[in-house]
This record gives C-alpha cells, structure tokens and sequence, in this order.
C-alpha cells in the first residue's frame, strides 16, 4: 500500500506563549512587524541566553531599559567619559528590557556585553586600536552577536576614484580596499560570534568598512571571516532603500585592469533593514527615561543583532556562520528578482527565519543536531492506516504529539504525528478472514466422496483448507500464511509510522451442520501469529510475536431463489489481535549544554508501550450471497455492518465478488 500524507501540523518545539506586546512598543509597532519581529516573540522566542555585543562610544547603564540586561561593561577609550548617546540607543535597540518604561530591543531576553571604544558623551567617533581589543574580549566573553553600528566612511579622493564597470556590473579603484585590521575580526569570528556591519550612510553604491571585510579572501580564496559577517543596509517603511544607504554593489579588492578576481560579491552578505528605529536616550541629556528615534544604518544593524539574538535562543546548537546564511536566505526579495546590487538579499524577515527551512525529517533517536547526517524518515509521507483500536489508541500518544523534526539547519520542530493516523477500511473475507478480500479466487478439489480441497490464493500468500463430510455434517481444516509488506493484519505505515514486512500463519477449525433440507449452521474459529519486522526509520516497532484470532456463527441457506444460489448470515469478529504490545520511542525535545568548546545538544527520547490488544473489539454482521454463473464461476454480494470499530461507531461496507472455481 503506498501512502501520501503530509503533515502539516507544525509548531515550533518552544513554548507558545507570547510575547506581551505592551505600550513600550509604541511607535516601533510598525518597524517591529516590518521585519518579522513581532511573529517571533508570538512564539516565545525573546532572545534568553543569547549574548549581544556591542562596540560603541559609550554607555549609560542607569538607563531604565539597560537595568538588568548588562551582563558586563568594559571602557577600551582612554580618558573618556561613561556615557554615550549613540551606544546607548544601539544597545536599546538590540536588548531594551521589557520592563514597563522606555522602549523594548528587539531582544528583550537577551544580555548585553557592552564594549566602549570611543569618547563617549555625543561624540561618535571611535578609535581603531579600542575596536580592536573589544573584538577580543566581546568573543572571548561568548557573544553570540557583535554589533557595529561604525565605519569608516571614504574620503573624496577615494570616492572619485572608483569607477565602474558596466559589463561586469562591479566597481573598481587602484587604491587600496584591504586593511590589516581585518585579523582582529578574523578572531572574533573564528570563535563563532556574528558579525554584524552597517553599511555606511555616504550614499555610495559599494560598503564602508568594516563591512567590506565580508567579502576579503586568504591565499586559498578562503573567506577571512568564514561566511560569520553581515551588512545591513536600511529602508523607509514603504520598504524603499534610504537615499543616504550605501548600496550593496561590489567594490573589486583584488583587480587586475578591468577583471576582477574576486571570488565573492558584497551582494550576498547585504541585507536590510528598517532605518528609522525609536531607542532609549541616556538620562544625561536632561530628560529621565526618555526615548527618541534614531535614523540610519545604526539602527538598521542593531535591528539585525537583536534578532540573531532572537535565532540564538531558539537553536543555540547552530553556528555562526549558519545564523548568517539563515537571515540571508530567509530575507524578503526586494528591487529586482533576486539578489541584487541595492538591496543584496532583501530584507530581514525574522517570520520567515524562525519557520522551518527546506523539506522535515523526522529526528532519529540516536541523532543529534549539528552531526553530519540525520537518518529520519522524512516528514512528507509519513503516515499510518491502523486496523482495529490502534488508530484511536494512537491518537493519545503524547510521543507522536511531541515528535522532533528537523529543517536543513537541523533547527527542530514540533511536528504533531497524531494527524497521520488514519483508520483502516478493512473487511474479513468470509471464507478465509486473515487473507482479507484477496482471495476472491477459490479452487475445489473433490478427493473422495467425503473429502474434498479448497486452495484460496491470495496476492501476497496463500491457505489451503481439507473438508470432511459426512451425514450432513462437515469439518474443516484451515492452515494459510500471508506475508505483508510495511505492515501487518491490516495495519500499514511508511516513513517514520512504517514497519517492515511481517510474516503471519494460521490455522482455522470450522463446522457446518445441515439443521434441513436446504439450511445448515456453521461455526469457524482461527488463530494467527505474525511475526514483524523492524523498520530503521520508524518510530514503532512490534515487541515479539502477535497472536489474532477470528470467528464466526452463521446459518445458511441454499436454493433460495434457484437450484443455484445461496445465502448465509453470519456474526463474528473479523481477525482482532489478542496478544501483542507496540514501542512508540521518539525525540520529543532536546536540551543544551554549554561548554568550553559549544553548544552540546541531548535527545530527550520518550517511550511508550502500546497494548496491540483493543478493549473493545469490533463485530461484523455480515449478508453474503453468492450465486453460479456456470459450472466453473461464481458471483458473489457481501454486506458487513461493522460494530464497534475501533472503539468507534460502526460502518457499512459492500464487496462485490466474483469467484473462479476449479473442480476436478
């Protein structure tokens, strides 16, 4: 039987409460929703445990929104003052607490690392040297994200000499574009932290520094920086690119006359984001708790921080590098289809980021997030049709109501697999209950006066039966064996609700007794037992043998309406599991440890035990009529009223047969 359902229950594996929207929102409601922010805190996600860096020119850490969120503070900047405005409402931006005055960051749950590295007060201006040792400690103290709402912007000699290729579409110059401080970087984004770069506001069509790092190449055309960067450039709320934003075209670094040999383009790594974003000013302008907006890519970049920090907290196994390509990939196309040289990847959209990416596979038990393969079943076709009371006994499993599944970064969901079990429509055939309906077919053999064969055979096996007759009373002998594939006695599964093939034998005793000229009474009992195998990627499996059983009590009747013709009512019980328990083991959630060298991520694995025996067993009343067409075929009129199906109301079924006998 091939299945194809797929699920489309999914929800993530945090909590679902959300995040209160209070009035501190105010005026970033629509910024917040512009990107995709407002949809993530919907889903628990506020950014707990992530840590955010930020190298500014200083802080105010009496401020209401920073109370509570510093986790540490280091001043870099000699002769300096503490405060700055600047770095303040880029810290508020990204982590403001949610505490009832001021304006939430975008990641309220988050800590900050605050790194001053400029002269504080108004004065934006920082010093290269004090960059540098921030970089250093903000990755030596863990920071998930390091936010640089700086740059240096390009002097006019340098800007007049850039020129621009139109064939290639890439800007050049034959000044220099590297700079040695790149190594510091390089430092901080070997030891996994983001970094995160405005773009510049001179309005250029290429990327300041430090943003331009991104793209700088080693001596093996490796990224420097190993994919961990980010430029963010910023839009208005139409989402139209702000004439002050330096665009994402790409400025050559390594040319040789008019080719360029750079292996990367700016337009990758570029991002944007809003521009105009209301912070948290420093009481030390006059006005306790004030707020106020800010306009640029400063903002724009601390925008964009806060939500890695948002990403951090929901998957905390994921490394750098894949945060980075996450926003990218995830980001809303804007100008041109595709990614392009205004708006490189599109806008952030943290909606988008924190839904699952790319086809589900169910979570392995043995598998952890991060490791080279996942052996899960995927979640596309995963299903169950379950016979008997396994379908509602199934749809109570808090595992399958748990069940972890994975997205091309290994980020887990909730996937409710309670939605793929469906109940089977299954009917005994009268003659031979473990071969179902397939035995249409039928074979005679007249071996003496009182005895006589009868082959049924089935498509994936077979039973043969002697009958004993004599003075109106017949005895019968049953022995049959069916294999199944992806399940057993009527039950079938694919993917992570599969099995592998089962294997079942039977013996069935029966009785009819002529009470008449034309009526007889009969009676059949049978019991089975099925082997199943294990499927690798399943989250059941059958423990040990299955043992079934199967009867009926009739009456019948021939020559009801011809020399020809017969009918028989009978009431049984279709072929029910009498013995037989079912594992149901599976992820159902995981837990993160920090370590000196990570994230270390456990399975939290969940078993269950499910009796295969139903508490309340179904019954059939079942009208067959069947009449000879010619001395070798037969026509054949089931009706079966099933009771207690499942656990569950009962159902008609009609089968309309036509036998071929065999006599010799």
């Amino acid at each position: 039987m091939k299945l194809k359902l797929i699920v489309g229950a999914v929800a993530l594996a945090q909590a679902s409460s959300a995040q209160a929207q209070t009035a501190e929102v105010g005026s970033n409601a629509t910024v917040f929703t512009q990107g995709g922010v407002a949809a993530a805190w919907a889903r628990g996600i506020t950014g707990a445990n992530a840590r955010i860096g930020i190298i500014d020119n200083g802080f105010d850490l009496t401020n209401v929104d920073l109370r509570g969120q510093v986790l540490a503070a280091k001043n870099f900047a000699a002769d300096s003052v503490t405060w700055g405005t600047h770095g303040t409402m880029m810290a508020t931006i990204a982590a403001g607490a949610n505490n009832g005055a001021g304006m939430v960051g975008l990641a309220p749950g988050a800590k900050l690392l605050l790194a001053q590295a400029g002269p504080g007060g108004t004065n934006t201006g920082l010093t290269a040297r004090a960059v540098t040792q921030a970089l250093d400690w903000l990755s030596l103290q863990g920071a998930t994200v390091i936010n640089m709402s700086f740059g240096t912007g390009y002097s006019n000699t340098f800007i007049n000499s850039v020129k621009f290729n139109t064939r290639t579409g890439i800007y050049y110059t034959n000044l220099p574009t590297t700079d040695p401080s790149i190594s510091a970087y390089a430092v901080a984004a070997n030891r996994n932290s983001v970094l995160v770069a405005s773009a510049g506001n001179q309005g250029l069509s290429y990327v300041q520094m430090p943003a331009i790092f991104a793209t700088q190449t080693n001596a093996n055309n490796q990224l420097v920086l190993s994919g961990r960067m980010l430029i963010v450039g910023s839009v208005d709320t139409n989402n139209r690119i702000t004439t002050f934003t330096n665009r994402a075209g790409h400025l050559c670094q390594n040319a040789v006359g008019s080719t360029c040999y750079d292996r990367y383009l700016t337009q990758n790594f570029y991002v944007v984001a809003p521009a105009t974003v209301t912070a948290s000013l420093p009481d030390q302008l006059g006005q306790r708790n004030a707020v106020g907006p800010i306009t640029g890519t400063s903002p724009s970049a601390a925008y964009v921080s806060g939500g890695i920090a948002l990403l951090r907290q929901a998957w905390p196994q994921l490394r750098a590098e894949q945060l980075v390509d996450l926003v990218l990939t995830t980001a809303r196309d804007l100008g041109p289809a595709g990614t392009d040289a205004v708006y490189g990847r599109g806008l952030v959209d943290f909606d988008s980021a924190t839904r699952p990416q790319g086809p589900l596979r169910v979570a392995g038990r043995n598998y952890m997030p991060g490791s080279a393969t996942n052996t899960g079943a995927s979640l596309t076709g995963t299903a169950i049709v379950a016979a008997g009371g396994l379908a509602q006994t199934l749809k109570t499993s808090a595992v399958l109501e748990q069940t972890q599944v994975l997205d091309q970064y290994d980020r887990n969901y909730r996937a409710d697999l309670r939605s793929a079990v469906l109940a089977a429509n299954y009917f005994a055939n009268p003659d031979s209950p473990w071969l179902g309906w397939t035995a249409a077919n039928r074979l005679d053999f007249a071996l003496t006066d009182r005895l006589s064969a009868t082959v049924y055979p089935g498509q994936t096996g077979s039973a043969a039966q002697v009958n004993y007759g004599q003075s109106g009373t017949e005895f019968q002998l049953q022995l049959g064996s069916i294999t199944e594939l992806q399940g057993f006695l009527g039950t079938y599964g694919q993917g992570a609700l599969g099995f592998g093939s089962s294997q079942t034998s039977w013996l069935q005793l029966g009785l009819e007794q002529r009470i008449a000229d034309k009526t007889a009474i009969m009676a059949k009992f049978g019991q089975g037992q099925t082997r199943v195998g294990p499927s690798a990627v399943s989250l059941l499996s059958v423990n040990g043998p299955v043992v079934s059983q199967s009867w009926r009590l009739g009456v019948g009747r021939s020559k009801l309406f011809s020399e020809r013709d017969q009918l028989q009512i009978t009431v049984g019980q279709p072929v029910s599991v009498r013995r037989g328990q079912l594992t149901v083991s599976g992820v159902t959630g995981y837990e993160y440890t920090e370590t000196d060298t990570g994230v270390q991520v456990n399975p939290v694995v969940q078993t269950e035990t499910v009796n295969l025996r139903s508490n309340a067993q179904e019954y059939n009343l079942a009208i067959n009529y069947r009449r000879s067409l010619t001395a070798t075929s037969v026509i054949g009129y089931n009706l079966v009223q099933r009771f207690n199906q499942g656990g569950v109301a009962g159902s008609i079924g009609t089968v309309l047969t036509v036998q071929f006998t065999a006599t010799n």
